[in-house]
């Protein structure tokens, strides 16, 4: 895939649809909510969380939420430069950041559960980690 020299054609449809794309990141995720799990399995005390836990997404695969956002923003803003989707990729990021344990480990979930090589968990360590490398 290109890394650089594509342009949307402001008339064309698939500008209209980044366009579109765009909107459902922005309203579908907020930063407080994808950084909920990380917050919690940090440790902070009452973290924020400003819109209702999604059956599965938020109780199974603790932490995709992010990742899910995080690939949709990077290659998004690949070819279309949004200001506020921008911001909120880097809130989510830098807030993976602040929720590092000293070892390093960052997922959505303890590293307990990690270690049970539960499939879920898998898939979870791996689209978190394409959302970052995205960012």
């Amino acid at each position: 895939m290109p890394t650089s020299g594509v342009t949307l054609d402001d008339n064309g449809l698939f500008k209209k649809v980044m366009e579109y794309n765009i909107a459902y990141l922005l309203n579908s995720f907020s930063v407080n909510h994808m950084l909920y799990p990380f917050r919690v399995r940090a440790g902070q005390k009452d973290p924020p969380d400003d819109k209702p836990q999604v059956k599965y997404w938020d109780s199974v695969l603790k932490g995709s939420n992010a990742s899910r956002f995080l690939m949709g923003a990077g290659n998004t803003l690949r070819w279309m430069e949004d200001v506020e989707l921008r911001k909120s990729m880097n809130e989510v990021i830098d807030g993976i950041a602040t929720c590092k344990e000293p070892n390093g480990y960052l997922l959505g979930y303890p590293l307990n559960e990690m270690i049970t090589a539960d499939k879920r968990n898998n898939h979870n360590s791996i689209i978190l980690f394409h959302g970052l490398s995205m960012g």
